[in-house]
């Protein structure tokens, strides 16, 4: 089964580039892949980053990954986020978009998620 988080990271980002809102990508910077963020502005290994027009004009998702050219204090830096390591995705104006929880994670290794306990059982409910 093909991951689910890409799909929900494209329609956000439609949804957010329709209303003329600035995109806001919440990043979790330990995942593998992600690159050209500077420790620096890390706060427990996370970081907002601003992919907006203006922000960041050459913005590309290909579906498994996001990049462009971000500014940090002035110097400009390559930065490529994996969709694996994406935390949240939401418009700047507003704050409202789609938060990722952890249940969402086993997903985008290719694996199926843990199971939950065991044999489902049913309640009958009067």
């Amino acid at each position: 089964m093909k991951p689910r988080r890409p799909y929900l990271i494209r329609a956000v980002l439609d949804w957010i580039a329709d209303n003329g809102w600035t995109t806001h990508v919440l990043v979790d910077a330990r995942r593998p892949g992600v690159t050209g963020i500077p420790p620096d502005r890390l706060e427990d290994g996370r970081v907002v980053l601003d992919f907006g027009p203006e922000a960041c004009p050459d913005f590309r998702f290909d579906g498994m990954a996001m990049s462009g050219r971000l500014r940090f204090g002035g110097t400009a830096t390559t930065v490529v986020v994996p969709a694996a390591a994406v935390l949240a995705v939401f418009a700047r104006e507003n704050q409202q978009g789609l938060i990722f929880t952890d249940e969402d994670g086993p997903e985008e290794d290719g694996g199926t998620p843990p199971p939950r306990g065991g044999r489902p059982r049913l309640h009958r409910v009067k």
